[in-house]
This record gives structure tokens, sequence and C-alpha cells, in this order.
């Protein structure tokens, strides 16, 4: 896959064709009861490049929900006492559809400041947006994604140690402290916007205009 350049677009567009042709779309099935109908919703198998296309070809953030996994970074020790790696699946369930710079200027209106000359910051390190819910890294040659959050978005979280749960009250003492990461500095932290920004290869599905994609070359990544 080529990488660091702006080129990258045509590149998927390529491929785009591709996407399609991995592994049969298949349909969850329609749940009716006396109150409500549950609508189909097509599901699509892909793999994380395949992912990376259609998020990099997507206008605006039309993102229902997404699903993330990584191995919780620990020492040797915690591993071992654990009696295995610490794997991490967040879940997340959104109900917005606007870019970051929007989002920060309907913040700042809302907090009664004018928004008319507010230009966002430089990215990074020479980070840039290859579309508006993807960043580039050059000096990584890595993709992230980012995701806003609004006031009726929610997150679950599940820990597994080899594939089994495990209760987070039970691993707290190993968990690392929140500093400040790479991916929070990708953000643009400029305002009291919400927003995550994941590797592409920690993506494992994404719910967006009616698909579920589901990724099946799940890298896991602490990164």
């Amino acid at each position: 896959m080529p990488m660091g350049s702006q080129s990258v677009v045509n590149h998927y567009l390529l491929i785009n064709q591709k996407i399609g042709e991995a592994e049969p779309s298949s349909k969850s099935k329609t749940v009716m009861n006396n109150t409500s109908t549950i609508q189909e919703r097509v599901i699509k198998t892909v793999t994380s490049e395949e992912l990376l296309t259609i998020l990099t070809n997507l206008k605006g953030m039309p993102f229902t929900g997404v699903t993330l996994r990584t191995e919780v970074k620990l020492s040797k020790k915690a591993i071992a006492e654990l009696g295995g790696k610490l794997i991490k699946t967040a879940r997340y369930v959104f109900a917005t559809n606007r870019g970051y710079s929007r989002a920060v200027k309907l913040e700042m209106e809302r907090q009664g400041l004018d928004s008319s000359e507010w230009v966002s910051q430089p990215l990074y390190e020479g980070s840039y947006h290859v579309s508006d819910s993807v960043i580039y890294y050059p000096k990584l040659d890595q993709y992230y994604v980012q995701f806003i959050f609004n006031k009726n978005s929610a997150l679950t979280q599940t820990y597994t140690i080899e594939g089994k749960e495990v209760s987070k009250e039970s691993i707290a003492q190993y968990l690392p402290n929140k500093t400040e990461s790479l991916k929070q500095k990708l953000m643009g932290m400029e305002s009291t916007i919400k927003t995550i920004c994941p590797k592409i290869q920690n993506v494992i599905g994404v719910n967006v205009d009616g698909i579920s994609y589901q990724v099946k070359d799940k890298v896991l990544s602490n990164q």
C-alpha cells in the first residue's frame, strides 16, 4: 500500500471496486413485536485496508457506531501475573454527523463566541487529513480515524484475557495511568470537543449509512 502522499486517495479508488468481492454481504434478521420493527441491516466483512478505502472516500462523519479492539500496554510482569495479554474491546455509539472543525465552531457559537475567523491549528508533526475522518501521520507511516462525540454518545468496554472476559475491577491495579497519547496529539485538542483517534488496525467494526462493516483481519496494537 503506498503511504505518505496525497495520491493515496486515488490508490484507494482503484481498489474500491474489490470491497464487495471479498465476501458476500449478509443481512441481519428483521425482528417484529407489538411496538416496533427493527430494520434489516447489511453486514459486510472487509479487511482493514478495504475499511480504510471506505473511510477515505466517505464525506462527513455519518457514523452511528464503532468497535475498537486493542491490547492494553502492560509490563511483562503484569502479563505473567494476569496469565496472558489483556485485550480491551470498546463499543461506541454516536449521534452526530459533523467534522471536527464544524463541531468546534458550533461549540464556540453555543458559548457565545465569534467563530467566523477561527482556523484549526496545524495537525501534530506534519500529519494531515486524507478525508474528513482519516488522518495520516507520516512519521510512523500510519493512518488514524477520527470520531466525534456529542452528549448522546455512549460507550461500553469489556476486557478479556486469553478469550475470557474479566471485570475492570479485577484488573484495575494493572491498568496504566492516563497520559497524553500520540492519538490525543493527533486529534488537535483545541476545545472541549470530545473525540477519539484510533489506529485503523484497531477498528474492528463501523456502522455507517445503514451498513455494518466488520473487519476480518484484526490486528491488535497498543499504540
